[in-house]
């Protein structure tokens, strides 16, 4: 399942069941209907909110994730895997990082509720795990 995708069953299902009760309940046909247009501008703006919220959050974890790779590794290069281009879910407080000189083994790194920024979990690839040059859970 995708990020929204029990949001949105949960939203037609909604709007379903009002369709069907202007159907059903010609007396009441303006409320409903209103009530409809109000379910559906409520989630669109929602959606588009927290979409815009979620990406804010995403870009300072980044930027974070930097200052934190910098002074831990002030001499290598390092590039940011972004999971929505993959087609994955992409958390506003995790960044997956590749290092130049480990080219086949992914790093996530999470950012704690207190700003701390730890290594979550690394994605080995075709690598052992004693090969890994960044692991800081040693």
């Amino acid at each position: 399942m995708g990020d929204y995708t029990i949001e949105r069953f949960l939203i037609a299902a909604c709007v379903f069941l009002l369709i069907l009760s202007v159907l059903v309940w010609r007396e009441r046909r303006r409320l409903l209907v209103g009530l409809i247009a109000v379910v559906l501008i409520g989630y669109s703006i929602f959606f588009f909110a927290r979409g815009q919220l979620l990406e804010k959050q995403y870009e300072q974890s980044i930027g974070t994730v930097y200052e934190y790779l910098e002074s831990q590794y002030p001499e290598e290069e390092w590039n940011v895997i972004d999971r929505l281009s993959k087609g994955q879910m992409r958390q506003s407080n995790k960044v997956d990082i590749v290092f130049a000189n480990e080219k086949g083994v992914i790093y996530t790194y999470k950012i704690l509720d207190d700003g701390q920024v730890v290594q979550w979990e690394i994605n080995l690839g075709e690598k052992h795990f004693d090969e890994v040059k960044h692991n800081e859970k040693n």
